[in-house]
């Protein structure tokens, strides 16, 4: 009966998804971190940089946490 079933592995799937949120976050962290340098060293735009540093941050840590499979609100869905 099982013969012609095709069984996929979830656990294998599941790892290679989270192996792909955790390379996309690093290359988002990376670029954010870029720019931050970009607008802090920027003398045109009227910019706080601790509010700069403030926002970056906060990005970077929710991306990381994203990464690592913690997200609150995602889990809670």
């Amino acid at each position: 009966l099982l013969q012609h079933l095709e069984v996929a592995d979830h656990a294998q799937q599941l790892k290679e998804e989270r192996i792909a949120r955790a390379a996309t976050a690093e290359v988002a962290i990376v670029a954010i971190q870029k720019m931050e340098e970009r607008l802090a060293a920027d003398t045109e735009e009227n910019i706080d940089n601790q509010l700069l540093t403030e926002v970056s941050s906060r990005v970077i840590g929710n991306l990381r946490r994203r990464a690592d499979g913690r997200n609150d609100v995602e889990s809670s869905i």
